[in-house]
């Protein structure tokens, strides 16, 4: 039997995990941040919609939706991804709210506070998103939920744009919980993803020295540069038109011929990981020939900047998103949304060296907590999602 390195004590309660999003609060964040970023800076066009197997509420076997992760880049295709997939459940099988896929984050991310939109302190939690732990996943899943996840887990994020489209290796914890809840596995292809930082480099030396204060990796590229300087560019990324290609469901209980879960061995399991992993790479790529020959589409970026998104406009440009994403936290909270205070707000992520300063000094005592537990992680190894945790 193996045992998965966990960092300490990241289980949490199931109350805690259980506990759906706010309707009200998820409805503000997608009207004033994410939709504007969905509809016209990334404008997601989501394909094969009709692969998705159907399914009434919580009722039925759940389905595990698994994408790959784009390299080097703030995951905004997962945010994008997420409310997507969320919506199209919401109008095609009727969902409530707290019936959307569950995303699953690795610690390493979730937990960092500079790893949340602009220091916003528990913005992923507060999304919905839980831990990447192999009990959170079985837990989800028995109650039902639909999940997200990405199976190559960080390394997926922290691989070079010269691997762009080559997948990391999986996670057996994918074939495992479907096979152990009888859930289908929907692969979602991402197309462009890899052009929202392109040409960032991953080294080893530069990451070692990130991983002791929590952060899993950083990018080197051009944009590099421009990112040290100004904090909001840490967040940014270029406009690439981001496809969301839906793939045929795989069912592992089939491809065991329908053995139970406590039949098949752990090599089993790495080997259907791997299965998994090649059928989806030859439709990445498949999907890569057809709609990632031009990533960005420049000139329907510019007429969704001129005209068409209107008074969205403010998220079609990344050094408003500090102010786009701290004023509807601080509105939903009761905070001070005034003229003033969000200038004070937004001043620092744009002032070059100096924003970077006074960013880490505010948040300093959250920052030096939390990196103590998330370097443990990173420490012990790079992919800190369920990996191989114990079987039974």
């Amino acid at each position: 039997m193996e045992k998965q390195t966990f960092i300490p004590k990241q289980d949490e309660l199931f109350e805690q995990i259980f506990q759906p999003p706010e309707q009200k609060y998820l409805e503000s964040l997608a009207e004033e941040c994410i939709q504007p970023l969905y509809r016209h800076y990334f404008r997601v066009e989501q394909l094969q919609l009709e692969n998705i197997p159907p399914r009434r509420g919580l009722e039925g076997p759940p389905r595990i939706f698994i994408a790959n992760h784009s390299g080097m880049a703030f995951p905004w295709d997962a945010m994008m991804l997420g409310y997507g997939l969320g919506q199209h459940l919401r109008e095609s099988e009727q969902r409530r709210f707290e019936e959307a896929p569950r995303s699953i984050a690795a610690p390493a991310l979730s937990h960092m506070p500079q790893m949340a939109p602009y220091f916003l302190p528990g913005w992923w939690r507060k999304g919905g998103a839980v831990d990447a732990t192999f009990n959170n996943f079985d837990a989800l899943l028995s109650r039902g939920y639909d999940v997200i996840i990405y199976p190559e887990g960080i390394a997926g994020i922290g691989k070079g744009f010269n691997k762009r489209y080559q997948l990391q290796r999986f996670s057996t914890s994918v074939v495992k919980m479907s096979l152990k809840h009888n859930a289908k596995i929907v692969p979602i292809c991402v197309i462009n993803g890899e052009y929202i930082n392109p040409f960032a480099y991953s080294l080893d030396v530069v990451n070692k020295a990130a991983n002791a204060v929590g952060i899993p990796y950083i990018p080197i590229g051009p944009l590099t540069i421009l990112a040290a300087l100004f904090p909001f560019m840490f967040y940014a990324g270029l406009p690439a038109k981001l496809y969301m290609i839906y793939q045929k469901p795989i069912s592992i209980k089939e491809m065991v011929s329908y053995r139970d879960y406590e039949e098949v061995s752990e090599e089993e399991f790495r080997l259907l990981a791997h299965k998994l992993k090649r059928i989806m790479q030859v439709e990445l790529y498949r999907g890569v020939k057809k709609y990632g020959q031009k990533p960005f589409h420049f000139m329907e970026f510019l007429s969704h900047l001129l005209w068409k998104a209107g008074k969205q406009r403010k998220g079609m440009l990344p050094f408003l998103w500090p102010d786009l994403f701290q004023t509807q936290w601080h509105r939903y909270h009761g905070g001070d949304v005034g003229a003033f205070r969000r200038f004070l707000r937004t001043l620092p992520y744009l002032t070059p060296g100096f924003g970077w300063l006074f960013l880490l000094w505010q948040n300093w005592p959250r920052i030096s907590q939390k990196a103590k537990t998330i370097k443990f992680a990173l420490r012990k190894g790079k992919r800190t999602s369920p990996t191989s945790s114990e079987k039974r």
